[in-house]
């Protein structure tokens, strides 16, 4: 949760300083600042003992998959929001 608000405030801080950053940048952070990390914790907190210790040990270390995931997530949240929608 405190990486979610650290990502939040750096998005925060781009839009108050009028700073357009790299695509890279913006894909670093708004693939963390969906909450995929954070969703998929409180997933696993519901299942209750067959998760152990380990388990968020792994998913703390940022896994390849949920950061695919995000900036999939994030990309195609992006490109729908650009589409200009007609009505008739």
């Amino acid at each position: 949760m405190e990486r979610l608000v650290q990502m939040y405030c750096k998005e925060i801080k781009w839009r108050d300083e009028y700073y357009v950053p790299t695509m890279s940048e913006h894909l670093q952070v708004s693939a963390e600042s969906i909450g995929s990390i954070t969703l998929t914790c409180a997933a696993y907190v519901g299942m209750g003992d067959i998760i152990t210790k380990e388990t968020f040990k792994w998913l703390l270390s940022y896994p390849q998959f949920l950061t695919s995931f995000g900036t999939f997530v994030r990309l195609s949240n992006d490109v729908v929001s650009t589409k200009v929608f007609l009505y008739p």
